[in-house]
């Protein structure tokens, strides 16, 4: 039986969302686990008509207090709509588990982490081409049932203009990224993604190195961290750029008061916690943050800064293309199919089934990560006007962000694609 009283099931909901969260982890890393959500036995149930639960009444005020209101009618209480919202996201989650693990095994089965890992870490040029090559077959052959299973699911509503999004991003990036991928081999785009070419000092990866970074900023004075994975191997400096990125949503989570509901805080399309990780991975391209944190000099942050926006460049088209291959998927899995072959040549003539390897990333967060990154930096350039280019040391801009993390917002819709194209180019001059 499903809880009755709503904060229960707001605890029951965030409990399922992160076992969610580490069960995926884990199949990335190879490892099929059972079901994440088997505690939660009323989802589909629940997913399914209307869940019958009376609540009274809730309005949410600026502070992040959510509070009775008589005069709003029951339909409009946003604590209602956000637990029904929730609740249909992890029910779809645990109906497609099975099938994700299922293409999980499919890869283990043809070794596609262990061509990956001898790949990237392969002494010549040819060992990687062997096992890049391998890495492609066995994700096109693990990914071309995926596509089918995916169509048999309801088709997923893009968010906030996405798709638009998106394809207005490769547009506005086709000159720099032929300008920055010469080669158009996937052998050697994949490890730029991965930012390999950025050679520093950069620190050991460690519990609490990413802490120590905002040490006398108090943006973690009171905060009770909730447990985040190291990455487990450095592969190049994106590595610090996601372990930044955990250390943000690490921050925003542990800063939701408990007076704030976890449905109304965190909306299950992920957009405000892509929002977070972006802002702080994105510290690394930020040559006040490169001087600061590696004691480089002017030329050599700015070198860095390239290597490392030519990665963010590749990321960005790669997230986008996910997106719009995930629209295309509503058009069934035929037009799915092209969509993969014409972005993959747009992307890098001579590798188009790079593409397959996001086909397991098209569920809802997919449209998410495309967003958080325009969002951050909009949001990384209101935090440069008002506390300077090393806001990241500013106890007032901690401050500002333990303020927002405090409050319940609504969703907004999303521009500054050009304004992101724009700083991109910049950084890569």
């Amino acid at each position: 039986m499903r809880p009755e009283d709503p904060l229960r099931e707001d605890l029951a909901l965030e409990t399922g969302a992160r076992r969610l969260e580490a069960a995926e982890r884990a199949l990335g890393r190879g490892e099929a686990t059972e079901a994440p959500l088997s505690h939660l036995s009323w989802l589909d149930e629940e997913a399914k008509p209307a869940s019958g639960l009376v609540l009274p009444p809730m309005i949410t005020s600026d502070g992040g207090l959510w509070i009775p209101d008589a005069e709003a009618p029951p339909t409009e209480d946003p604590l209602e709509v956000a637990l029904a919202a929730w609740r249909e996201h992890l029910a779809t989650a645990q109906r497609l588990w099975p099938h994700l693990v299922s293409m999980a095994r499919r890869r283990h089965a043809g070794d596609a982490l262990a061509h990956r890992r001898s790949w990237l870490t392969a002494d010549t040029p040819p060992q990687r081409r062997v096992h890049a090559t391998a890495f492609v077959e066995a994700v096109e052959a693990s990914s071309a049932a995926a596509l089918e299973v995916f169509s048999e699911l309801d088709p997923m509503l893009p968010l906030a203009s996405a798709p638009d999004l998106a394809a207005r991003l490769l547009e506005a990036t086709d000159d720099a990224a032929r300008d920055i991928l010469p080669s158009s081999e996937y052998v050697d785009v994949i490890p730029m993604a991965l930012a390999r070419d950025a050679d520093a000092s950069w620190p050991r990866v460690r519990d609490g190195w990413a802490e120590g970074l905002f040490a006398g900023t108090g943006l973690l004075d009171g905060l009770t961290l909730p447990h985040r994975q190291l990455s487990p191997e450095v592969w190049g400096a994106s590595t610090f750029a996601r372990d930044l990125g955990e250390l943000g949503v690490a921050v925003f989570r542990a800063g939701r008061p408990r007076r704030v509901p976890f449905v109304l805080h965190q909306p299950p399309d992920g957009q405000r916690e892509a929002q977070r990780r972006n802002l702080f991975s994105d510290l690394v391209r930020s040559e006040p943050w490169l001087k600061r944190h590696l004691s480089v000099g002017r030329d050599r942050a700015r070198g860095l800064r390239r290597a490392l926006s030519r990665a963010a460049l590749v990321e960005a088209r790669m997230r986008a293309s996910t997106v719009l291959c995930q629209a295309a998927l509503r058009e069934g899995v035929g037009a799915a199919r092209e969509r993969h072959a014409d972005l993959g040549m747009r992307i890098a003539d001579g590798w188009p089934s790079v593409l397959l390897a996001t086909v397991p990333r098209l569920r809802a967060d997919a449209d998410a990560r495309l967003l958080g990154t325009l969002a951050s930096h909009r949001q990384a350039a209101a935090l440069v006007d008002r506390f300077d280019e090393d806001w990241f040391l500013n106890p007032r801009a901690a401050e500002a962000l333990r303020a927002d993390d405090a409050r319940v917002v609504d969703a907004t819709a999303i521009e500054g694609v050009d304004d992101w194209v724009a700083s991109l180019e910049t950084a890569l001059s």
